[in-house]
């Protein structure tokens, strides 16, 4: 007689239990603005950028992004708070989204990006030298390479050659606080650093002119 002997049926596997859901990290922005309405006082007291008061804020700003920098605006009215990407564009979304987390904070200014600042009277000590505002002048006109942008031949007096890097990085500097962070990032291209003519005369424009020329660019 044969026997025939019935295949065991494997037993189910036991359900695992689903994975417990992390509760989503706590908004740090509401903190943040916390603090420098608690802090207001000691920030408008601020005169030379090295007091306690301007480290804590780093690190304040450091649990919202450590990739996010500050200004202040120091000696005005109201008080200027500024947060900046420091010109990396990737961050652009998140200073705007930041800011708008703002509240009415009595007695601050909270600024999205580095804005523009008169260029008359502003200068730079560059090693030896001073690079003043009225040393700089520049012809503009769309980027080749870049579609729909401005391109910025910024023409520096003083300089000896393409080279000076010192030189061009002040002169970037003041470029930035010229036109202003968003508008440096958003709207021009190219940008080449050259020295002077003996002769500034047209096509030249002085820097301080090259706002309006960013305004009216298409």
């Amino acid at each position: 007689m044969l026997a025939l002997s019935g295949c065991k049926k494997s037993p189910e596997p036991e359900a695992l239990p689903p994975p417990p859901v992390e509760a989503p990290a706590p908004d740090p922005a509401p903190a943040f603005w916390a603090w420098i309405a608690a802090n207001l006082e000691a920030l408008e007291a601020v005169k030379t950028g090295q007091e306690p008061v301007t480290k804590e804020l780093a690190r304040e700003l450091e649990k919202v992004d450590p990739k996010l920098v500050f200004e202040l605006g120091i000696g005005r009215e109201p008080f200027e708070l500024i947060i900046s990407a420091d010109g990396n564009k990737a961050l652009f979304a998140q200073v705007k989204k930041f800011v708008a987390t703002a509240p009415q904070i009595p007695g601050a200014k909270v600024i999205a990006f580095r804005p523009r600042k008169p260029i008359e009277g502003f200068s730079m000590k560059v090693g030896e030298r001073t690079l003043a505002g009225t040393d700089l002048w520049f012809v503009a006109g769309e980027d080749p390479n870049r579609k729909g942008m401005l391109g910025v031949d910024v023409f520096v007096v003083g300089m000896k050659g393409e080279r000076d890097e010192p030189l061009q990085d002040a002169a970037f500097m003041m470029l930035e606080a010229t036109v202003g962070e968003f508008d440096l990032e958003t709207k021009i291209g190219e940008i080449q650093f050259k020295p002077a003519p003996a002769s500034l005369e047209l096509p030249l424009k002085p820097l301080k002119e090259l706002p309006a020329t960013v305004d009216a660019w298409k």
